[in-house]
């Protein structure tokens, strides 16, 4: 049976590994915090279970690694799918924000084109903003979050996106 610094210094390392930082990284991350003499020989030794871990370096080392100072002391399985779990819950809100962002872009997109009908144009020039009004607004929202698509891409990530934002999260935007 490993031993609480041992189960410490597991999820440790799982959690720095997880954050793709090495040992060296998580050291002067520690050392910028003010905890000076925190080497990266101190990871080695933490994550060893050879050394203990202190209150305040939990504190904050979960601050850096983006855990809790709890989940240290989890058991390894149980600390290792809460931080993807974790992380999974922080992707997808980073990416529901992604989303409105080019929602909102969309919305802009139609706006400067009903704007642009506004003015005098020939029947030819007005004719082909309305044709493209529709594509050209769903273009620059997948652009913002994917980045340069063909426009038939675009416009068929857009309308999977919205009918999944819709039937998640029904049609209101609470941006």
């Amino acid at each position: 049976m490993a031993s609480r610094d041992e189960v410490v210094g597991r999820n440790m390392r799982s959690f720095r590994e997880a954050s793709a930082l090495s040992q060296a990284n998580l050291a002067d991350a520690m050392s910028a915090a003010g905890f000076e003499g925190f080497y990266p020989q101190t990871i080695t030794k933490l994550e060893k279970g050879t050394r203990s871990l202190k209150l305040v370096e939990a504190l904050k080392l979960a601050d850096i690694l983006g855990v809790r100072a709890r989940d240290f002391f989890d058991p390894p399985t149980t600390a290792t799918f809460d931080l993807k779990a974790y992380r999974a819950v922080k992707d997808l809100r980073a990416a529901h924000q992604d989303l409105q962002r080019a929602y909102r872009n969309h919305i802009d997109a139609n706006y400067n084109v009903e704007r642009a009908l506004e003015f005098d144009l020939s029947e030819d020039t007005r004719r082909h903003v309305k044709a493209w009004a529709p594509l050209l607004s769903a273009e620059r929202a997948i652009t913002a979050v994917f980045g340069q698509v063909d426009e038939e891409e675009a416009e068929m990530m857009y309308g999977e996106i919205v009918r999944t934002i819709q039937g998640r999260y029904g049609e209101e935007d609470d941006g």
